[in-house]
């Protein structure tokens, strides 16, 4: 939880096709709403751990590609003052 909103980074899909999310979720319980957060991730992937420091998250490691594919070990800050 992040100022009050819960964040869902990342993610990964199955079926004709599979790939990885580069989408991040935002659920507001005040409003009980999800929404889009305005920035994608900029290596998208799946698997992955995050934690909320400070004013940002942190996402680290996880899969760029879809089942164990592509393993990293890519650290990302996402600072919710910097929408858009």
């Amino acid at each position: 939880m992040l100022g009050g909103s819960v964040y869902a980074v990342g993610g990964e899909w199955f079926g004709d096709t599979s790939g990885v999310y580069d989408i991040n979720l935002v659920y507001d319980p005040a409003r009980n709403r999800w929404s889009v957060y305005a920035r994608e991730m900029p290596r998208p992937r799946h698997g992955l751990g995050a934690v909320s420091l400070g004013g940002s998250i942190d996402t680290i490691g996880g899969a760029t590609g879809a089942g164990a594919v592509g393993t990293c070990s890519f650290v990302d800050r996402f600072d919710r003052t910097q929408q858009g």
